[in-house]
C-alpha cells in the first residue's frame, strides 16, 4: 500500500513542527537578517565579543577565525578597497560594518552572489567556518531547527515559482482566448494597466449553455426548487434503491467542494477586478447554472458504473464515453472522455488545491501578525503547507463515504456562520444598502466608466461565479453519481440547489458585506480573502480570527472533496487501482505545498484555465445528450405523482426507465 509509508514519512518530516516553531521562527529571523547583512548568525548574537573598531582588519580576521564566527563574504574589489578596511569614524561599529551593505547600493550586487554561494554552499574557503556556525546554530536552537533549516525551505519556494509562473500564464492565456474588444473607432479596448481586453470564446461557451438549456428547461430553476428540497430530505427515496449515499451527503459532498473560499475571497476578487457590476453577474450566472448542474447531475448517475464490490463511478468520463457509443461515436465519445479526465486530474490541483491552501495562508498570515507573522517568513508559507498537507492526507484514505460523513457537518455549520456574520455586518450598515444597489446596478449596465469596464465587470462576474459553483465544469456529477436513486433526475433536481446556495445566497452577501463597508475603495487591499476579512471587520473587529478558521474549514473541505474528483478522473486515465490512486494522493498533496508558496494571480491563472477546460468537453456532451435528460426528468415527475397518490408510499409500478 502506498498510503501507509507516505504517511508515515510525512509524520516523520512534519511533525517536528509542532514542537520546534518557536526555534524554527528565531532560526529564520536570524538568517533573514543575515540575507540583508551578509553578516553569520553568531556574529549578530555576539557583539559583545567584537573587537574595537580601530584595530587593523587582518586582526579583525584572524580573531573571527578563531572564534568560528565569519566574516561578511566579500568580493575581491571589496577586500582591497581601503575604505572597507578600516573605520570611517571612531563612532563606527562593528554592528555598523555588518549593516553597511545595506546602507550602499554598490554592494548590493556582491550581495546577491554572496547569498547565492552561502545558498549553495559553494565557496570552499568559508566550508570549516560554515560547518562550526551550523553545530552552533544547531546546539543553540535544537537538532529539529537545525534540520528544517538545512532543507533550505526559501530557495525551494523560489524554485516552485520560478516553474509554475510561466505554466500558469501559458495555461491562461490557452484557455481564455478570444478577440480584442474594440471602440467605436475600431481600436482596441484596454484596462487599467494597458493591457489589450478580449472576450474569451470560452466564457461565452459556458454562459451561453446556461441560458440554453435554462430556456430549454423552461426555467426548472425556479418551479423545480420545492421538488429539489423534498427529494433532498428523503421523501421520495427507497431503502432499496442503488448506490453508496443520500442524497443529502451528495448535496453537502459536493458543496464542500464549491462552497469555500471561492464565496469568501473569489467575490473580492471580481469587485477588485470589475467592480461592483461584477456582483450582478455573478447572481445571473449562478441562476442560470443551476440549470446546467441540473442536467451534467442528471447524466452522472445514468451512466454510473457499479463494479463487483458494490462501489459506485461517475461522471463526465462515463456519459461522454457511453453516451456517444450509444449514438455509435464511440471514437470521439472516447477522446472526450480522455480530454475531460486530464482536465480534470489538473484543475483538482488547481481551483480544488492549490487556491485553498493559498488564501487559507493568506488569512492566517493576517491574524496572526500580518508582515510580523510566523508564516510571513521567506520560506516558513511550505511548513504551513506541509501542516495542511498532513491533515489532508490523514482523511483521503477513507473514500467518498468517509467525505460524505464529514462534510455533512461542516458544510451546514460554516455556511449558516458565515451567513449570519454577512447578516450582522450588513444590518449595521443598513444605510449604505441603497447606495451598495445601486452601484452593482451601475456597474453593471452603465457605460460611466466605458465600455472596458463593462466587459471586465462581466467577465469577471462569469468567472469567479464558475469557479464558485461549478456549474458547467463537470465536477459534481463524480460526487452525485454516488447517491442511492433509480431515478437520475432524481439527484439532477437536488444539485441544483447547490448555484442557489452557493452563488445566489452566500456570494451576495460577501458581495454586499464589501461594498456597503466600502473597503473596495481602499487602494491598499489587494482583492482576495484579505478584502473579505476587512470588509467584516468594519462591524465585527474580532471576525477576522473567525474567519481564519472558516477559511481553514472551507480549505480542507474542498481539498478533500477535490481530491476525490481528481483521483476518479486520473483513475479513468490509469485504471482503478491502487497504485493509481497512490500516485495521484501523492501528486495532490505536493501541490497543497505549491498552493502555499506561489502568488494569487498565478494560483487564478491556472485554477480558471483547468476549470474552463472541463467545460469545454463537459458541454459538448450535456448538449449531444439532451434527449436523456428529458426522458429521465419526465420519469421522475410521473414517480414523484404517484408517490403522493398513493399517500407517501413508494408505488409498486415502474415509471420509465429508472437506473440500476
Amino acid at each position: 500500500m502506498v498510503r501507509i509509508p507516505f504517511f508515515c514519512l510525512s509524520l516523520l518530516i512534519f511533525f517536528p513542527l509542532l514542537f520546534s516553531s518557536a526555534g524554527f521562527a528565531q532560526t529564520n529571523q536570524t538568517a533573514t537578517g543575515n540575507a540583508g547583512t551578509n553578516a553569520p548568525a553568531s556574529e549578530v548574537t555576539q557583539k559583545a565579543d567584537a573587537p574595537a573598531p580601530n584595530e587593523k582588519a587582518d586582526v579583525e580576521t584572524q580573531e573571527e577565525e578563531e572564534m568560528a564566527e565569519p566574516a561578511d563574504e566579500k568580493s575581491p574589489a571589496e577586500v582591497q578597497d581601503p575604505a572597507q578596511l578600516e573605520p570611517d569614524s571612531d563612532e563606527t561599529t562593528d554592528a555598523d560594518n555588518a549593516a553597511e551593505p545595506d546602507n550602499e547600493p554598490a554592494d548590493a550586487g556582491d550581495q546577491a552572489d554572496n547569498e547565492d554561494k552561502t545558498g549553495a554552499n559553494a565557496e570552499p574557503a568559508t566550508a570549516d567556518a560554515t560547518s562550526s556556525n551550523t553545530t552552533a546554530t544547531a546546539s543553540a536552537q535544537g537538532p529539529f531547527a537545525a534540520f528544517l533549516s538545512s532543507l533550505q525551505l526559501e530557495k525551494r519556494e523560489k524554485q516552485i515559482e520560478k516553474v509554475m509562473l510561466p505554466v500558469s500564464k501559458y495555461i491562461f492565456g490557452s484557455i481564455f482566448a478570444g478577440p480584442s474588444v474594440l471602440d467605436s473607432k475600431g481600436e482596441p479596448i484596454s484596462d487599467k494597466e494597458g493591457n489589450s481586453i478580449s472576450l474569451p470564446l470560452v466564457v461565452l461557451w459556458l454562459l451561453g449553455a446556461a441560458v440554453i438549456l435554462t430556456l430549454t428547461f423552461l426555467f426548472i430553476n425556479l418551479w423545480g426548487i420545492p421538488l429539489a428540497l423534498s427529494t433532498a430530505f428523503g421523501k421520495y427515496s427507497s431503502a432499496g434503491d442503488p448506490g453508496e449515499i443520500t442524497h443529502f451527503q451528495a448535496l453537502t459532498s459536493a458543496v464542500s467542494g464549491t462552497v469555500g473560499l471561492g464565496n469568501i475571497a473569489g467575490v473580492a476578487v471580481a469587485i477588485a477586478v470589475g467592480g461592483p457590476g461584477a456582483v450582478f453577474w455573478m447572481v445571473l450566472v449562478g441562476f442560470l447554472g443551476m440549470t446546467t448542474k441540473f442536467c451534467e447531475c442528471t447524466l452522472g448517475v445514468k451512466y454510473r458504473r457499479v463494479d463487483a464490490q458494490g462501489k459506485v463511478y461517475g461522471g463526465p468520463m462515463y456519459y461522454l464515453a457511453e453516451g456517444f457509443k450509444q449514438r455509435d461515436m464511440a471514437g470521439l465519445g472516447k477522446v472526450l472522455a480522455i480530454g475531460f479526465a486530464i482536465a480534470c486530474s489538473c484543475a483538482a490541483l488547481g481551483g480544488g488545491n492549490m487556491f485553498q491552501v493559498n488564501q487559507a495562508l493568506e488569512q492566517v498570515v493576517r491574524v496572526s501578525g500580518g508582515e510580523a507573522s510566523f508564516f510571513a517568513v521567506e520560506g516558513n508559507s511550505l511548513i504551513f503547507g506541509g501542516i495542511v498537507l498532513l491533515i489532508v492526507g490523514s482523511v483521503i484514505i477513507f473514500g467518498i463515504k468517509g467525505i460524505g460523513r464529514v462534510t455533512s457537518i461542516l458544510v451546514p455549520v460554516m455556511c449558516i456562520t458565515y451567513i449570519i456574520a454577512a447578516i450582522v455586518v450588513i444590518l449595521m450598515h443598513a444605510d449604505q444598502l441603497g447606495a451598495a444597489f445601486q452601484a452593482i446596478w451601475d456597474g453593471a449596465f452603465t457605460l460611466k466608466a466605458g465600455v472596458g469596464a463593462l466587459i471586465i465587470a462581466i467577465i469577471q462576474g462569469v468567472r469567479r461565479a464558475a469557479f464558485s459553483n461549478e456549474a458547467g465544469f463537470g465536477s459534481a456529477p463524480i460526487a452525485h453519481a454516488a447517491v442511492r436513486t433509480k431515478y437520475p433526475a432524481s439527484e439532477g433536481l437536488v444539485s441544483l440547489l447547490e448555484p442557489l446556495l452557493d452563488t445566489i445566497i452566500v456570494c451576495t452577501m460577501t458581495g454586499l458585506v464589501i461594498i456597503v463597508t466600502g473597503v473596495y475603495k481602499d487602494p491598499n487591499l489587494a482583492g482576495g480573502i484579505q478584502m473579505t476579512s476587512a470588509a467584516f471587520e468594519q462591524g465585527i473587529p474580532w471576525f477576522r480570527y473567525v474567519l481564519a478558521g472558516a477559511a481553514i474549514v472551507f480549505a480542507l473541505s474542498t481539498l478533500i472533496t477535490w481530491s476525490y474528483y481528481g483521483q476518479q478522473a486520473f483513475s479513468y486515465l490509469f485504471g482503478r487501482n491502487v497504485v493509481s490512486a497512490g500516485v495521484f494522493k501523492l501528486i495532490f498533496l505536493f501541490f497543497i505545498l505549491v498552493g502555499a508558496v506561489i502568488k494569487l494571480d498565478a494560483v487564478l491563472d491556472f485554477s480558471d484555465g483547468m476549470l474552463f477546460l472541463m467545460c469545454i468537453f463537459n458541454l459538448i456532451g450535456v448538449y449531444a445528450l439532451l434527449p436523456d435528460v428529458r426522458r429521465e426528468l419526465k420519469h421522475y415527475i410521473a414517480y414523484t405523482k404517484a408517490f403522493r397518490q398513493h399517500g407517501g408510499v413508494p408505488p409498486s409500478a415502474s415509471y420509465g426507465r429508472p437506473s440500476s
